[in-house]
């Protein structure tokens, strides 16, 4: 694993945001995943199952509808579901995924810490604030404990070609994924 590359960025790339955290956001799944966690896809699905509603109840609300004057309850019936399911999507993400970029549960052959604790969701979140090279990373373990966090300059995970250092990285975010497991509830 020594001097392995994972991704290269164009020399432009270097400089867009979204694509270098989307490089670290992606490495930082993997180093979880590599740990014994499995990434929960379930709050997603269901965030697009409700999307596909709303847009169906709209589409219907549109098209489906014929007489506007004499289907007028259809209508706002259609509107307040729409609204419904907007707010059951918004509902999920602030209170379940709390901002953060990936869930995660413990896979088959890691569900308790080294001291018997049981180990629960760990909610991974990060930003590159504006006009910065700054990456800053939480974890979590569950929605009810503190965030934990470390901060490094993304430049020093990358060279001057756009090519990611993944060990380097690791060496990062590692020590802060096994403090978070290492801590007691």
């Amino acid at each position: 694993m020594a001097g392995e590359h994972q991704k290269k960025l164009g020399p432009s790339e270097l400089y867009d945001l979204s694509a270098v955290k989307r490089v670290l956001d992606d490495a930082v799944t993997g180093i979880l995943e590599e740990s014994g966690f499995r990434e929960d896809t379930r709050m997603v699905d269901m965030k697009i199952a409700l999307a596909v509603v709303a847009i169906l109840v709209a589409v219907y609300a549109q098209f489906g509808l014929k007489d506007f004057h004499g289907q007028w309850k259809s209508v706002v019936g259609c509107v307040g579901l729409y609204c419904i399911c907007m707010g059951l999507i918004a509902m999920i993400d602030t209170t379940y995924a709390q901002g953060s970029f990936v869930l995660l549960r413990p896979g088959a052959r890691r569900n308790l810490r080294k001291d018997g604790a049981k180990i629960g969701m760990i909610l991974a979140s990060s930003c590159i604030p504006k006009y910065s090279s700054l990456y800053e990373l939480k974890l979590k373990q569950g929605r009810n404990s503190s965030w934990i966090s470390t901060q490094g300059n993304y430049e020093a995970w990358f060279t001057e070609d756009g090519l990611f250092l993944k060990d380097a990285f690791h060496k990062k975010v590692k020590p802060l994924a096994d403090s978070l497991l290492a801590k007691s509830k």
